[in-house]
């Protein structure tokens, strides 16, 4: 079982990521942990950072959606993200929900829903899925 928090907050590029994802969300993160203290720790790649897993985190119920996933491995997950920590963004996968047949996925780099998918599913591939398809995907994991 694995929790997933999916962004919904705005500004110039994630209302971009919104717009064109047709969807209410433009960043998915792994929960690795929930804390005693209401923080979280969380892995994903971001825009400016890539691959990386950040402590203590507090993820406000404004900008954030948390759903659960029976079928995803936290751990496997864990061990993904410790393992590509420091990979670089995939900035052309971006553009991969555009044209898709020119921009396929990269070995070495990686954006938020293709890190989650690959580490949480071992899905193939992942660099077809965006932050609203992963949602739709989980919730229908989460009905079989």
């Amino acid at each position: 079982m694995i929790k997933f928090a999916f962004e919904k907050s705005s500004g110039p590029i994630k209302s971009l990521i919104k717009f064109w994802d047709v969807g209410p969300y433009c960043h998915v993160e792994c929960i690795l942990d929930e804390n005693e203290d209401g923080t979280y720790n969380i892995a994903s790649s971001k825009q400016g950072q890539g691959v990386r897993i950040l402590t203590n985190q507090i993820l406000d119920p404004s900008n954030w959606d948390i759903i659960r996933c029976e079928k995803g491995d936290k751990e496997k997950a864990r061990q993904w993200f410790n393992l590509h920590n420091g990979e670089s963004y995939y900035y052309a996968g971006l553009f991969g929900f555009v044209f898709r047949p020119i921009f396929q996925g990269s070995k070495t780099k990686w954006f938020c829903s293709e890190a989650c998918c690959t580490a949480a599913f071992g899905m193939e591939q992942a660099w077809r899925v965006s932050p609203n398809c992963m949602y739709d995907i989980i919730e229908v994991l989460n009905t079989n």
